[in-house]
């Protein structure tokens, strides 16, 4: 089965804006301790540095719900037809072989990690259980817990980092919108069903713990990835390669991005081996 690729003109849209970039930036930023010294220098030549927060670290699952949100909003705003598009699984696909959302052979294992199967259950039936937006943000994103000295420290908790999970599990190095890849899954449908899913479980989240949409913290995580985004949106150099290449293999060896940025999902669900 093909991969579901969002329509044209969203994927235009969303290169115009250099979403992709973006997205890459972002996220290797927080993976700065991981990384070694040339993708660190591409991403400062890539108007990015070292982030504050670390994938992992407090603070940063709210940066993580809260960026995405933003990008979710702007589709919907933006392409109010399409939004079906952009509403998310009613709960992650287990069955490899699922009729909308075939696993890929991509060696990978095939049956759902019972621990994923685990996060699953409890973000659908006790979201109320988190104790914060960051609590439930790093829950779901990453196990990744750094510390002094020890930036791939780990959760103790083996149902964490269902976000990492899906997007390895859905990974396929020959697609040209690899669900692994940050620089283009942003075309993929998949990577919007997923997130639609995570950003819908925030909702209920805020929904059980009463919280108001103009909490100020929740109000400046939303402003800060905003701002961040359009920071991307004024880079020149960026600007050429965003109109005059599609999301294919010849735009990202003409953006020389890094391995570990092309590979993202793949590198940090394996440190968890």
């Amino acid at each position: 089965m093909a991969e579901p690729a969002i329509p044209s003109e969203i994927s235009a849209w969303m290169n115009a804006r250099h979403w992709g970039m973006h997205h890459v930036i972002w996220h290797l930023s927080r993976i700065w301790d991981l990384i070694g010294a040339q993708d660190q220098a591409w991403v400062q030549q890539n108007g990015g540095s070292r982030a504050n927060r670390q994938e992992g670290e407090a603070g940063n699952g709210l940066d993580f719900l809260a960026m995405h949100r933003v990008m979710l909003r702007q589709l919907k705003q933006q392409f109010p037809a399409n939004a079906n598009l952009f509403a998310g699984w009613p709960q992650p696909p287990t069955d490899p072989d699922d009729v909308n959302d075939p696993m890929p052979n991509n060696n990978q294992p095939r049956p759902f990690n019972g621990n994923m199967s685990t996060a699953i259950s409890r973000l659908q039936n006790n979201i109320a259980g988190f104790q914060s937006d960051d609590d439930l943000g790093l829950y779901i994103e990453t196990r990744l817990r750094p510390v002094a000295g020890n930036p791939r420290n780990q959760s103790n908790d083996n149902t964490t980092g269902i976000h990492n999970y899906l997007h390895n599990r859905f990974s396929d190095a020959t697609s040209q919108i690899d669900m692994g890849d940050p620089t283009v899954n942003i075309h993929n449908q998949r990577f919007w069903r997923l997130h639609g899913w995570i950003d819908n479980r925030w909702s209920a989240f805020r929904t059980a713990k009463n919280l108001a949409e103009n909490e100020p913290a929740y109000q400046q995580a939303l402003a800060d990835a905003a701002h961040h985004m359009e920071e991307h949106q004024h880079m020149p150099h960026l600007h050429m390669m965003a109109v005059t290449h599609e999301a294919t293999d010849e735009w990202l060896k003409a953006l020389d991005v890094p391995k570990v940025g092309r590979h993202f999902f793949r590198f940090v669900t394996q440190l968890n081996n």
